[in-house]
């Protein structure tokens, strides 16, 4: 991969949902027996590199987290932090692995009103950001296709900005 890439590579991205609302796809003993041991490898393959491994999920992916972490995935792209539990995923988690997320994009952007858009921004970075970093804002590209006007998405990044303790 080295030979192609030139230096020219930091990350490798991997964009495979694991999980329903209520839990993942299959159970955690078949996650770990099948797909574990090969994800190993290409992190293995991608660190080797020297690149950074992310993964997105949406869903409820609290039962592979760890597994995840084990094997070496740097960041996880989670899109539904509500269907995780915040404050759960920031008490086992945080430190440990970085965050790439937003305001859940099924339960509370496209139907919370602007105060409780600006409370979940706030309980991320309270919960998911540590002082030596962790969370990365990230964004649903086509926030309309989901009923996420551009107006609310404008509220969630201006409240992570003001949120935000360690900004310069």
């Amino acid at each position: 991969m080295g030979a192609i890439t030139k230096g020219r590579i930091h990350s490798f991205g991997f964009s495979d949902d694991w999980g329903t609302q209520q839990a993942c796809f299959i159970s955690r003993e078949l996650w770990q027996a099948f797909f574990k041991p090969r994800y190993k490898a290409i992190f293995d393959a991608c660190h080797a590199q020297g690149w950074d491994v992310w993964m997105h999920s949406c869903g409820y992916v609290n039962e592979i987290i760890e597994d995840l972490i084990e094997i070496g995935c740097n960041v996880m792209n989670l899109q539904q932090p509500r269907a995780l539990g915040i404050e759960e995923i920031g008490r086992r988690y945080a430190g440990r692995i970085a965050f790439s997320s937003l305001c859940d994009i099924q339960s509370t952007l496209p139907f919370k009103s602007n105060a409780e858009i600006r409370e979940e921004a706030r309980l991320l970075l309270d919960h998911w950001a540590t002082d030596a970093g962790g969370f990365i804002l990230s964004d649903y590209g086509d926030g309309e296709a989901i009923g996420v006007p551009l107006e609310k998405k404008q509220v969630m990044f201006d409240a992570f900005m003001e949120f935000d303790r360690w900004k310069k």
